[in-house]
């Protein structure tokens, strides 16, 4: 087969990728994706394609292999300046397909039901539920395990139900705090901490429309929040939403009142609200410092 591509015209080398690449592209269509999912199955069951007999593969020939096993028509662009050896361990599932990452399969040798899957699966940056990979930065649409460093997009975890309330890591007995629920080793790894870090570190470099995707995405990361500061930052990330999109505040106002909202230094009175919600109403919490905490006893 690699002697027959070698002889192929260049026409007919690109009609091959040109259909491929149709296939590809499209394998949200059914028929399409059934004819993807077939040629793909019949690879899997292709045992006499090893490290030593694809090192016999005519270039175009096993970029069109990778292409086709891996669902990615990137690989045919010509763009990519990947080694064959590479190429081979993608297709063999023990180097990643994300060419941003490349890292060798599994990550550290972890051993989780994923990892160990053999169906390339990277840790370092695929999501555990979509299983598609993502390198995102700096924001909180992208979550990761404070245990073992699985990753999930913010959208993936709602929709699973791997993001919702759970018993209070650090706070008072019985409270309860919005959690991303690793499904690679069942850890819960605080959300209001790890969205506040992403705002401190990044807000002021954003412009109006990944704040407005960031605060959308802290809107619904504290939707279904029990906790007084989650329901908290949900309402003031969608009044802020609100307020941007209608033009009543800038972006630069809107940052400034997140980042004063998460730099609020009154835990103690945020505390004693949770130990006794109904002995004490402090006016404007999350706005104000302790020194000026208006707070207001009234009797039960």
């Amino acid at each position: 087969m690699a002697q027959i591509i070698q002889e192929l015209t260049q026409e007919m080398l690109n009609s091959i990728k040109d259909y491929v690449k149709s296939l590809v592209s499209m394998a949200d269509k059914k028929e399409e994706r059934e004819e993807l999912v077939t040629l793909q199955n019949r690879l899997n069951r292709r045992s006499d394609l090893t490290k030593e007999s694809l090192l016999k593969c005519q270039r175009n020939q096993l970029e069109i292999l990778v292409a086709v096993r891996m669902g990615l028509v990137s690989f045919m662009t010509g763009k990519l300046r990947l080694a064959t050896t590479e190429l081979i361990e993608m297709f063999l599932f023990v180097r990643c397909r994300n060419v941003n990452c490349k890292s060798i399969l599994p990550v550290e040798d972890c051993d989780c039901k994923f990892c160990s899957a053999d169906n390339g699966f990277c840790s370092s940056c695929m999501c555990a539920v979509c299983m598609k990979f993502d390198c995102a930065s700096n924001t909180c649409s992208w979550v990761g395990c404070d245990v073992c460093s699985h990753w999930c997009h913010a959208a993936c975890g709602v929709q699973k139900n791997l993001v919702r309330p759970g018993p209070s890591l650090k706070g008072p007995p019985g409270t309860s705090e919005i959690q991303f629920h690793c499904i690679a080793c069942n850890h819960a790894s605080e959300m209001f901490g790890f969205v506040k870090d992403v705002f401190t570190c990044c807000a002021k470099d954003w412009g109006f429309e990944t704040l407005l995707k960031e605060l959308d995405c802290v809107r619904k990361i504290f939707r279904g929040s029990d906790d007084f500061k989650g329901k908290e930052l949900h309402t003031k990330a969608d009044g802020l939403i609100s307020k941007l999109e209608s033009k009543l505040i800038s972006p630069s106002d809107a940052c400034h009142i997140i980042l004063k909202f998460f730099n609020c230094k009154c835990d103690w009175v945020i505390n004693f609200y949770l130990r006794h919600p109904l002995s004490i109403l402090c006016e404007n919490l999350f706005c104000r410092c302790p020194a000026h905490c208006s707070l207001v006893y009234f009797l039960s």
